[in-house]
């Protein structure tokens, strides 16, 4: 790599498997790192079953295909993600583990694959791409990373729709001249995602929708082993209506289910008058790519919005350095999950604070007032408190405001506000 100092890796989490890529410096470029050993052929090159299993005798752990392959005599343990969405452990033979305690057991094994590529170096930033963004999940890996070393400010985890826009807007700009689709085939059934961008908003935005096609084309048709020709049908009826009038110069193919030859009439087709690629690895390099950017602050000058982001910024009116800030408390395109921010301020000659919430896809600010009711008066700036801003979902804000006291001039009162505001 260029920078031996800097070592960037996403790392691609689903229900059944992992897989983990670097940035290669010098093709400017994420690389998908090669499971080593005999049983990466077995498995595919790059994809890491979640799985793990542990050995009564000696408790040594195995991961991925090494404890697919175990004996009968290990504990085979499978379900990582679920476990952590539901909170069930994991116990048997007098053993008991945590779903926190086997996500970190399965995590430092993944990534000892990449500490075996790069021993001498540190990863600078790692991002975790999910196909579930539930705040839980989330959370957790979070806390597991923390476990493993690394800290919230060395480590994002993101949705997968977030990574299929970072993978996008890093490829040649001729490939997202126009909307960007996505055709994803795994266990949840087969689900479209359609990338557009908006060049008219300062800064621009790329705004992604999905549509659920599961109802008519589950996983299940796959398990049940339909004939090719069957399955390719289904599927360029689906396709066609789907993209029936939108100008799409670009199709992605991704997921379990696509594995195989059974859809390529139908992907040949759809190479008429657009670009299609196939593979598996979309999702990890997008996150990869998330990590240098967001480290080295290099990526392009876009809010990326999707169902989880945040429509618009939240600034507050405040009187700093002899004149009159709008301060940002959240950004659009920050996931509503983790939109969170605190600060202190000093009252002077009001009661009052002013918002201003930003969609960078309107023109005009919307403002809003929080009127700090039954406030009891003391000396002009002699009143100290601390604003929070927390959100229930990606449009409700809620915000609370606490009287924290003024030391030994004026103590707190302990009163506290708060109001929602609608985004």
């Amino acid at each position: 790599m260029g920078d031996e100092k800097s070592l960037f890796a996403g790392l691609d989490l689903c229900r059944t498997e992992a897989q983990l890529t670097w940035f290669d410096e010098r093709k400017m470029e994420p690389e998908s790192l090669r499971v080593s050993g005999e049983a990466a052929a077995a498995a595919g090159e790059y994809l890491i079953p979640m799985v793990l299993a542990v050995k009564p005798g000696n408790k040594e752990w195995l991961f991925g295909q090494e404890a697919v392959r175990a004996d009968d005599k290990a504990v085979k343990i499978d379900r990582l993600i679920e476990r952590i969405l539901t909170g069930e452990g994991f116990e048997q033979e007098g053993m008991s583990f945590s779903p926190e305690f086997l996500l970190e057991r399965y995590l430092r094994k993944v990534l000892s694959i990449l500490k075996g590529k790069f021993p001498n170096q540190t990863i600078t930033r790692l991002t975790v791409t999910t196909e579930d963004s539930q705040p839980v999940l989330i959370s957790a890996v979070y806390r597991v990373l923390q476990m493993l070393g690394i800290g919230r400010d060395r480590a994002l985890v993101q949705s997968h729709s977030q990574s299929f826009m970072h993978y996008t807007l890093n490829q040649p700009k001729d490939i997202w001249m126009n909307d960007v689709g996505l055709f994803e085939l795994d266990r949840k059934g087969l689900m479209y995602y359609q990338l557009s961008i908006n060049r008219r908003t300062v800064p621009m935005t790329a705004m992604i929708t999905k549509e659920d096609l599961s109802a008519t084309f589950g996983y299940d048709l796959i398990e049940d082993r339909l004939p090719p020709e069957q399955l390719d049908y289904i599927f360029d009826n689906l396709a066609r209506s789907v993209l029936h009038k939108k100008i799409v110069s670009t199709l992605y193919i991704t997921g379990k289910g696509f594995e195989g030859t059974w859809a390529d009439e139908t992907l040949k087709a759809l190479c008429v008058g657009r670009r299609v690629f196939k593979g598996q690895n979309l999702y990890a390099k997008g996150a990869c790519y998330a990590a240098r950017e967001l480290w080295k602050k290099s990526g392009p000058d876009y809010i990326l919005l999707d169902e989880e982001m945040l429509p618009a910024s939240v600034k507050v009116r405040l009187y700093t350095d002899a004149r009159m800030t709008d301060y940002v408390l959240v950004q659009a395109g920050t996931p509503w999950y983790e939109a969170s921010n605190q600060i202190c301020v000093i009252l002077d000659d009001t009661k009052e604070f002013e918002f201003i919430i930003s969609n960078p896809m309107k023109k005009e600010s919307v403002h809003q007032v929080m009127t700090l009711d039954g406030f009891y008066e003391r000396g002009n700036k002699l009143t100290k408190l601390s604003l929070s801003i927390h959100f229930l979902d990606r449009i409700t804000a809620v915000i609370t405001v606490r009287d924290i006291g003024f030391g030994e001039f004026a103590p707190s009162r302990h009163r506290i506000w708060e109001q929602q505001l609608l985004i």
